[in-house]
């Protein structure tokens, strides 16, 4: 959310409280989307741009998480990510295929997320994950998404 005005209204006015709802760090506003869904109820978590497989002809944004990138590089991209707001949950992937299945990468930003007492939300749309275990090992509350709802919104 955050990225449509229209689409971001509708979402915190239309779903019910128990829906958690995740916030792009390169939207809009985001500061007064989230005191809006908070209002309604609703958990909120701040969605991380990852690197996926066809990085960077497929590109999740500005301030992406890399394999190639030193461990302080991608904490500085998650901290930016995560000074867009407030009152966040947790963090939730948003794409990251080939970034959550390198150890050497995730591992860092896992560790940051268990310092922070963050939880971590896997959309599980990847086998190669290694989320499940670096969670795990630091300490991190975890969940990985089964299914797609509206992956076509209709």
């Amino acid at each position: 959310l955050a990225v449509s005005q229209t689409g971001t209204q509708a979402a915190i006015a239309k779903l019910p409280a128990e829906v958690t709802l995740g916030f792009a760090p390169q939207g809009n506003s985001i500061g007064r989307w989230m005191q809006a869904a908070r209002q309604s109820g609703h958990e909120i978590v701040m969605q991380v741009p990852l690197e996926p497989f066809d990085y960077p002809n497929v590109n999740p944004g500005r301030n992406t998480l890399t394999v190639a990138a030193t461990a302080d590089e991608n904490l500085k991209n998650l901290r930016w990510a995560l000074s867009r707001t407030t009152n966040y949950t947790g963090v939730m992937n948003y794409m990251g295929a080939r970034f959550s299945a390198d150890a050497a990468a995730m591992g860092p930003l896992m560790a940051e997320l268990g310092r922070r007492g963050l939880a971590y939300v896997d959309d599980g749309s990847s086998a190669r994950s290694l989320a499940p275990d670096l969670a795990l090992k630091n300490g991190v509350p975890f969940v990985a998404g089964d299914a797609s709802i509206d992956a076509v919104r209709d």
